[in-house]
């Protein structure tokens, strides 16, 4: 599995820790923005579903990381 380039170059293991708790965070940010503009109707079910996927493949990723 490729780990992000920038946690490559960490100072130490747990600065690769705290950059993919980060990654982790803002994934979760971005499932509520999504979650919000699906309320909103400013995209439709079939972008909300895509885009809330990806983000839990990307959380999977970090997680098994």
């Amino acid at each position: 599995m490729q780990i992000s380039r920038e946690a490559n170059y960490g100072q130490s293991w747990a600065d690769m820790l705290s950059k993919f708790e980060i990654a982790l965070k803002e994934c979760s940010e971005t499932e509520g923005w999504l979650q919000l503009l699906f309320n909103t109707n400013v995209i439709d079910e079939d972008a909300y579903k895509k885009y809330r996927n990806l983000c839990g493949c990307i959380r999977r990723m970090l997680i098994a990381s």
